[in-house]
C-alpha cells in the first residue's frame, strides 16, 4: 500500500507496438542456412505509446524510490490466442504474444536499428543501438485497431491522469480504449486530481474534432497541464524561428499564443509546456478575466518562462549526434520525468488545481522541465542498448539525478507586451536580463574571464546561465545579434556543403568595421562544419582586391578556385574589401562577379570556365553593415545601379553583421538629423533599430575574453601558480571600459603589443604604452582617466547617486505643483518601486559617458567637493542644454531596450510612453526635467564624495 504521501498516477491514451529490425552478422560459418547467408534482420517487440509511457514512469519512481503506485493500459488478450494467460495483459503478458498481434488489431511503429558509436570520442570503439531509420506506421486498412484495452481497478483514485493522446482512436473516445471515469466528471478547484495532458498534432483548433480535449477543458478548466512540442506548432503553419537564438524562439512562441486565431485553444491552457527539442522549453499560464472581492475587474493575463541550455540552442543536441542514430518516445521520457517529479513526496500538487499566472514559476513544474530534458537527452544517449539479441528501452538510468557532465537549465521569465505588432519589439536579450541590477556581478565575471580565473562564485553561476555560441572552440560569443548572425551562416553553409551538384556558388557578404574580425569569424563557422564533413575538405582562399589593377587579374583568381573543386576540394574564397574601387570607379568590381555568382562561370579570354562548388565570402571594407551597402553604399540610385549594385544583391544568399569591440553602434540616420552635415561614424543613435544597439555586458565579456587570450599567447610570465593571470584592476578598467578602438581589434592587440610586458610578471598601470604611441589606436586621455578613476561606480555609490536623483525629481515635481503621492514614480526612494529605482540607477550609471561627451570627467575628491561645473559661469547653460539632449537620447535608447513605443499616454502593460520622440519634439515642460536633472549632476556626485574636472 502506498504511504501517506504517494499518489496514484493513471496513464491512459494510444497505445501500439514498436517493431525494432537489429541487423545481425553473417555467420562465420560457410555451412548454414541459405537465409542466413546475406545476414539477417531480426526483429524484436517493444510496447509503444502510453504502454510505453507508463513503464517510463514506473521507472522514473524507481529511480526516485517513491514507491508510487502506477498504473497503465492493459491490452485484452484476442480470442483467437488462445495459450497463457488471459483477460488484460500487463506488459511482459502482452510482449509474449505481441509477435501474433496483426496491424488489424494494433497499430505497428517500424523502426530499423542500427550499431552507432556511442559516443563522440575518436578512441571510444563501443557501439550503442539507435535507430538509423523511421518506416512509419503499419495499421488497420479501414477504421481503428480491434485490440480492446482495460485499465487496472483502482483502489483509491488517482492523483495525477497522464493521458498519451497521439491523435488516434483515443480521442474518439472509442470503446475499444476508454477514457478514465473521472474525464467526464465536472471537478471542483478543491479536487487533488492533476491532469497531465500529453498531446500530439493535429492539435486543437476550430474545425479540428478532438473529443478528448473538449471534454477535459470543459470538465477540468483549472488542473490541467497541457504538453507539446514547438514543432507541431511549426506544422499548423507557424511561423517559430528555428536555431538561431533562445530569445527569437521565445518571443515568437509567445506572441503567435497571444494573436494566432489558430492557437486560441492552447493560449487558454491554464498551463503548457512546450518543448523546444532536447535543450529547452517554454512554461505558458493563463488566467481568465475574473473580479475581485470588490467586485473590480482583474483583466486576463499570461505569464511564460523559457527554460533552456544557455550552451546549446534549439536542435543543438541532437545535430551533436549526427552520423550517431536518433531515438523515438522523446516526448515519453519527458513527461515521465516530469510527473515523477510532480508526484514526488517532496512536492504538492495543490499550487498546480487553480487558476494561476503568477510572477514566480511554480518550483515543483522548473524541476520537472529539467528532469525531462535530461531524460531526454539520456535516451537518445542510452539507445536500445549493446545487445543485438535484445534491444530495450532505458529504464531507471534514464531519470538518475544529474552528474557533473551534464549541462544545467537556466530559467528567466519572457517579456510579455500585450497587443505588440511585432514579437521582437525591444530585441530581447537573455544576457542582459541576467545582469540587470547586477553591476557587481558583471564586474566580477568581467574579471574573471580577463584574467582566466576559475570560480564557482554566484557572479560566476550567473554568467553560466547567459546563452553562449560556440564554433570550433575558438570563436566564443555571448552577443545575441552576433550568435543569430552566425548561427545563420551556420545552417546556410551546413545546407550547401551536403549538397551533391550545386547549380552555383553560394554567395554571402560579411561586413564590419575595420579590425572587427570579418575573415576569422566566417573561417571558424567553416571550421566547426569541417568537423562533420568528412567527404569533401573545406580550403581557404582569399583575394584582395584592393590590390588588383584589372579583371583579367580576377580571372586568375578564378582559375586557382577551379583547380581547388577540381582536386575535390570546396574551396572558401574571400574576396576582400569587394567593394572597393577600380582606379576611379566606385563599386566597379561587382559586374565582374555576377556570372560567376549566377551561374557558376567566369570568362577568361573569350572562353566561359565552369566553376563548381565553391563559396564566395565578400567581404566588405567600406560599409560597416549590410544595411549601410545596400542603401546604395553612400551613391545616388543611377550611380549604384549603373555599378550592378541591386544585380549583385539579387544573387547573394546571406549576409553577416561582425559588431566592433566599441561601445557605439554604427550611426544611422537620425530623425532629427541635419542632412545637410555628415554622420559621425561612431556616434550612438538612440532612434535606429535596437537589434543594432551595442550589448555592453557582451562586448565587455569579449574583450575579457580576448585579453585573457591575447596576454596568454604574449605574457606567459603573467599567469601564476593556478593559471590566473596577474593583472591590476587599474589596467583592466583601462582596457576593458575604454569607449573607442580606432582600428577594432587590431587596435586592442596594438596596445597590448606596445605594453611593455617582457619579463614582467604582474601587468601594472606603468607598462601601458605611453601616450605617444598610444593615439595611434585609442584616446590616451581616456585611458588616463580609466586608470584614475574607479569606473563604473560601485553599487554602494551607484545607488546614492540615483536616489540623490530621486530626490530631486519628486522636490522639482513639488514645486510646480505636479506631484501625485499616489503616482508609482513618486515615492521616497525606500518605497520605490524596482522599476523606478532602476531607471535612476540607468541615468546614474550614464553620467560619465555624458561627462565625457562635452570633455569632463569625474574623481573622489580629496576635501568636499564643490558640487558645481568646472566651466565659467556664461558657458554652463549651452553645456546643460547639450546634455539634457543627451540625457534624453539615453533615456530613449532605455526605454526602447525595454520594449516601449510611442503612444498617447504612459502604459507600462503595453509599453507606450509620449515621450518617446527626438529632442526637438519634445514639449518645453520636458525639456526641463532633462535640464533640471543634468543640471544637479554635480550635486547628485557629490552626494557620493565625487567631484566633476576638466582634463
Amino acid at each position: 500500500m502506498p504511504g501517506p504521501k504517494s499518489k496514484t498516477i493513471l496513464v491512459a491514451g494510444d497505445v501500439c507496438l514498436d517493431v525494432v529490425g537489429v541487423p545481425i552478422p553473417e555467420p562465420a560459418e560457410a555451412a548454414t542456412e541459405n537465409w542466413r547467408l546475406t545476414g539477417e534482420t531480426r526483429t524484436h517487440f517493444l510496447p509503444g505509446g502510453a504502454m510505453l509511457l507508463a513503464e517510463f514512469i514506473g521507472s522514473a519512481s524507481i529511480a526516485e524510490a517513491a514507491k508510487q503506485v502506477v498504473l497503465g493500459p492493459q491490452p485484452v488478450r484476442p480470442a483467437g490466442i488462445t495459450d497463457g494467460a488471459s483477460g488484460a495483459l500487463n506488459t511482459k503478458d502482452f510482449l509474449d504474444i505481441a509477435e501474433r498481434l496483426r496491424r488489424e488489431e494494433i497499430v505497428h511503429s517500424l523502426l530499423a536499428l542500427a550499431q552507432f558509436p556511442t559516443t563522440a570520442k575518436k578512441d571510444d570503439k563501443s557501439k550503442t543501438l539507435r535507430v538509423e531509420k523511421t518506416h512509419g506506421f503499419s495499421g488497420p486498412t479501414k477504421g481503428d485497431p480491434s485490440l480492446a484495452i482495460k485499465y487496472p481497478k483502482r483502489k483509491e483514485p488517482p492523483k495525477i491522469i497522464v493521458l498519451d493522446d497521439t491523435g488516434n482512436r483515443f480521442r474518439k473516445d472509442d470503446k475499444r480504449n476508454p477514457w478514465p471515469p473521472e474525464i467526464r466528471q465536472e471537478v471542483s478547484q478543491e479536487a487533488e486530481l492533476l491532469i497531465i495532458h500529453k498531446l500530439h498534432r493535429p492539435l486543437p483548433r476550430n474545425g479540428v474534432e478532438n473529443k478528448l480535449w473538449a471534454e477535459t477543458a470543459k470538465n477540468h478548466p483549472f488542473n490541467r497541464l497541457v504538453l507539446v512540442s514547438v514543432d507541431d506548432l511549426r506544422e499548423m503553419g507557424i511561423p517559430i524561428s528555428f536555431g538561431l537564438s533562445w530569445e527569437r524562439t521565445a518571443l515568437d512562441v509567445v506572441w503567435h499564443l497571444l494573436n494566432v486565431p489558430t492557437l486560441e485553444e492552447l493560449k487558454k491552457c491554464p498551463r503548457l509546456i512546450i518543448r523546444l527539442g532536447e535543450s529547452g522549453a517554454i512554461y505558458w499560464q493563463h488566467r481568465n478575466k475574473s473580479a475581485d472581492k470588490d467586485g473590480h475587474e482583474i483583466p486576463e493575463s499570461h505569464s511564460a518562462w523559457l527554460v533552456y541550455d544557455p550552451g546549446e540552442i534549439e536542435g543543438g543536441f541532437i545535430a551533436s549526434f549526427e552520423n550517431r542514430g536518433r531515438m523515438v518516445a522523446l516526448g515519453s521520457a519527458f513527461t515521465a520525468a516530469l510527473v515523477q517529479k510532480l508526484a514526488s513526496p517532496n512536492h504538492t500538487i495543490a499550487p498546480l488545481l487553480k487558476e494561476s499566472a503568477g510572477a514566480e514559476i511554480e518550483p515543483q513544474v522548473l524541476s520537472g522541465i529539467r528532469a525531462g530534458l535530461l531524460a531526454s537527452r539520456r535516451l537518445v544517449q542510452l539507445g536500445f542498448g549493446i545487445n543485438l539479441e535484445k534491444p530495450v528501452y532505458p529504464g531507471a538510468e534514464l531519470f538518475a539525478p544529474p552528474t557533473k557532465d551534464d549541462a544545467g537549465f537556466a530559467c528567466r521569465p519572457i517579456p510579455i507586451i500585450p497587443q505588440a505588432l511585432e514579437p521582437d519589439r525591444g530585441y530581447w536579450r537573455l544576457l542582459d536580463d541576467i545582469f540587470t541590477d547586477a553591476s557587481e556581478e558583471l564586474r566580477e565575471v568581467v574579471e574573471l574571464t580577463a584574467t582566466g580565473t576559475k570560480s564557482e562564485s554566484p557572479a560566476a553561476k550567473l554568467l553560466a546561465e547567459a546563452p553562449i555560441a560556440v564554433f570550433a572552440k575558438a570563436l566564443r560569443t555571448y552577443d545575441r545579434r552576433e550568435m543569430e548572425h552566425y548561427r545563420a551562416l551556420y545552417s546556410l553553409l551546413q545546407n550547401y556543403v551536403r549538397m551533391r551538384e550545386p547549380e552555383r556558388p553560394l554567395s554571402v557578404a560579411v561586413f564590419g568595421p575595420p579590425g572587427a574580425g570579418k575573415s576569422f569569424g566566417v573561417k571558424k563557422v567553416a571550421e566547426a562544419i569541417a568537423e562533420h564533413n568528412t567527404k569533401r575538405p573545406v580550403e581557404e582562399l582569399t583575394f584582395n582586391l584592393s590590390q588588383y589593377q584589372t579583371p583579367e587579374e580576377l580571372a586568375a583568381a578564378f582559375h586557382l578556385v577551379r583547380d581547388r573543386v577540381l582536386k575535390g576540394k570546396i574551396p572558401l574564397v574571400f574576396f576582400d574589401e569587394f567593394d572597393t574601387t577600380m582606379g576611379d570607379k566606385q563599386l566597379a568590381w561587382l559586374r565582374y562577379f555576377l556570372a560567376p555568382m549566377q551561374d557558376g562561370e567566369f570568362l577568361d579570354r573569350g572562353t566561359q570556365h565552369p566553376i563548381g562548388q565553391a563559396i564566395f565570402v565578400f567581404a566588405g571594407g567600406t560599409c560597416d553593415t549590410f544595411q549601410q551597402f545596400a542603401a546604395r553604399a553612400g551613391m545616388d540610385d543611377d550611380k549604384f545601379k549603373a555599378a550592378k549594385g541591386p544585380d549583385f544583391l539579387s544573387r547573394l544568399r546571406g549576409a553577416l553583421d561582425i559588431p566592433s569591440l566599441n561601445f557605439l553602434a554604427p550611426r544611422e540616420p537620425r530623425p532629427d538629423a541635419d542632412k545637410d552635415k555628415p554622420a559621425t561614424r561612431n556616434a550612438f543613435n538612440p532612434y535606429a533599430s535596437v537589434e543594432n544597439f551595442p550589448c555592453y555586458a557582451a562586448i565587455l565579456l569579449r574583450r575579457a575574453g580576448a585579453l585573457a587570450f591575447q596576454l596568454g599567447k604574449k605574457a606567459g610570465a603573467l599567469k601564476d601558480s593556478t593559471g590566473k593571470l596577474r593583472v591590476r584592476p587599474e589596467v583592466l578598467r583601462a582596457l576593458l571600459h575604454l569607449p573607442d578602438f580606432l582600428h577594432g581589434n587590431r587596435s586592442f592587440e596594438a596596445l597590448l603589443d606596445m605594453s611593455r610586458l617582457q619579463g614582467s610578471d604582474n601587468f601594472n598601470p606603468s607598462l601601458l604604452p605611453p601616450a605617444v604611441n598610444t593615439v595611434l589606436h585609442a584616446n590616451p586621455a581616456h585611458i588616463e582617466q580609466l586608470v584614475a578613476t574607479e569606473y563604473p561606480f560601485p553599487k554602494a555609490d551607484l545607488d546614492l547617486i540615483a536616489q540623490q536623483a530621486h530626490e530631486a525629481y519628486i522636490a522639482e515635481r513639488k514645486t510646480a505643483k505636479k506631484f501625485d503621492p499616489k503616482k508609482a514614480s513618486h515615492q521616497p526612494w525606500n518605497s520605490l518601486s524596482d522599476f523606478y529605482k532602476n531607471r535612476n540607477r540607468e541615468s546614474a550609471r550614464a553620467i560619465p559617458e555624458k561627462l565625457r561627451s562635452v570633455g569632463l570627467w569625474f574623481r573622489k575628491a580629496a576635501g568636499t567637493p564643490s558640487g558645481e561645473y568646472p566651466v565659467p559661469t556664461d558657458e554652463v547653460d549651452s553645456l546643460v542644454q547639450k546634455l539634457a539632449a543627451d540625457e534624453h537620447d539615453r533615456w530613449v535608447a532605455d526605454q526602447r531596450r525595454q520594449a516601449y513605443v510611442f503612444g498617447p499616454k504612459e502604459d507600462h502593460q503595453l509599453k507606450h510612453h509620449p515621450c518617446l520622440v527626438p529632442w526637438t519634439r519634445l514639449d518645453e515642460a520636458m525639456k526641463n526635467q532633462d535640464r533640471d536633472t543634468v543640471q544637479n549632476i554635480p550635486r547628485f556626485l557629490a552626494a557620493a564624495g565625487y567631484e566633476i574636472v576638466k582634463p
